[in-house]
């Protein structure tokens, strides 16, 4: 059975482990990083690759492409002025693209892209995988059960993994672009350049790789947070009451590398891509993306995801609230965002203005319902504050309740935790 020093020990553990996956990149060690990325690829038989930066969702997205782009024309056909050239579209270079093919252009390392194996190369998540297995995760397992106890280990496993999995998953929007965002920086680049360029970004790439464009972040393409859990419970375990071998701490410490020190990395056979973690990322109180007047979440290109209280929102919703009026609340389809849509309009100002219905009225209040479409309605109640204010005007209140409730003596009840039959205050205060 688990002790309580194991509880309090995996609490402990789990938090210095949360501090470190959220540090802002400005604390990542690269140079320790890339290291471990070389060292992956001699262990699998593979020469050092080319290690590209991608600090943003944007670069995440389409630097794989670029480089591809760039490696099959050669150095020449590579530089800006070339790009400048191809495009012919004054409108994309001031928007940004020309630096943008020169960033993933100046991360060539030129002196490996002078033979005819030079592309990116196949993507090599098969071979990942096996080697990852063998290297790591098969013996771990193995000597985890044979030192901790099948019992105890069972129970462990689950305290540290489930904890980690909805870490990852709150932090999921925030460390991968989603395949929507994928697909409109995809539109977005290729409805601004001109049709021979499109075809050789497809030429260049698509057909070599018909996969990529359908990439996931779960893929095993990436190495990335879906290997989180696995190995939050070995590093655990390992502080605990398990004593690996060389290898097995080793084959740990370099997955915590990438874990503490990028967002995920995408391997080719000649190119790895590395996901820069956030410049910042900003929680409520428990522990969701959360911020409310700038974005939760800060990349390098100084774009941002805007959240409240962990659901992502458009940047007005967040900066901009007093722009929400009731014809956009009433628009929106998704209940949830509906319901941050009426918190930051104002809740009070949304049931004044929005057509809520009385439906019962007595000595304890009025009962308002107000009815949302593929969603609970809202039922509050109206209450009179009995103590008058300084300048002697009467102020009303606008509760919540549930949406069952079906009287204002009922409602107000309720808010003390009471039953309506046993509501009966001498005094209000």
């Amino acid at each position: 059975m688990l002790t309580q020093d194991d509880t309090r020990d995996c609490q402990d553990y789990l938090r210095e482990w949360r501090r470190r996956v959220e540090a802002p990149t400005s604390q990542a060690d690269l140079v320790a990083l890339f290291e471990n990325i070389n060292r992956v690829y001699a262990e699998m038989g593979l020469k050092e690759p080319n290690i590209i930066l991608c600090g943003a969702p944007l670069q995440q997205t389409i630097f794989p492409a670029l480089v591809s782009l760039m490696v099959d024309g050669g150095q020449r056909a590579s530089s800006v002025l070339a790009f400048k050239r191809w495009t012919g579209d004054t409108e994309l270079i001031t928007q940004g693209w020309n630096a943008l093919w020169s960033e993933a252009c100046d991360q060539i390392d030129w002196s490996q892209c002078n033979n005819s194996d030079s592309s990116l190369g196949a993507l090599i998540n098969e071979k990942l995988e096996d080697w990852l297995n063998k290297t790591a995760r098969e013996g771990l397992f193995e000597s985890i059960e044979s030192q901790f106890g099948e019992v105890n280990h069972y129970e462990l496993q689950p305290l540290v993994s489930a904890r980690i999995i909805v870490l990852k998953e709150r932090l999921q929007r925030a460390l991968f672009p989603s395949p929507d965002e994928m697909g409109a920086h995809w539109r977005g680049l290729m409805n601004r350049v001109p049709q021979e360029w499109n075809g050789l970004f497809k030429a260049s790439v698509q057909s070599r790789h018909p996969a990529f464009f359908r990439l996931q972040p779960t893929d095993n393409n990436w190495v990335g947070a879906w290997y989180w859990p696995w190995l939050a419970t070995s590093d655990f375990l390992r502080q605990q009451r398990c004593s690996f071998n060389g290898t097995l701490n080793s084959s740990i410490d370099l997955w915590l590398s990438f874990a503490f020190n990028c967002t995920a990395c995408l391997f080719f056979e000649n190119f790895c891509f590395v996901y820069e973690k956030p410049l910042s990322l900003l929680f409520d109180d428990r522990g969701r993306l959360h911020a409310e007047d700038r974005p939760a979440v800060t990349f390098a290109d100084k774009t941002g995801l805007f959240f409240w209280h962990g659901a992502e929102v458009e940047e007005e919703i967040v900066t901009k609230p007093d722009t929400i009026t009731i014809k956009r609340i009433h628009r929106e389809s998704n209940a949830e965002i509906r319901r941050i849509l009426i918190e930051r309009f104002g809740f009070e100002q949304f049931i004044r203005l929005s057509g809520a219905k009385l439906i019962q009225e007595d000595e304890c209040g009025a009962l308002y319902e107000k009815q949302l479409e593929g969603d609970e309605p809202i039922v509050v109640v109206k209450v009179l504050n009995s103590t008058p204010e300084p300048d002697g005007s009467d102020k009303h209140y606008w509760l919540r309740v549930p949406p069952e409730v079906r009287t204002a003596r009922e409602a107000v009840a309720w808010t003390f935790g009471m039953e309506a039959q046993n509501y009966a205050p001498r005094v209000e205060t």
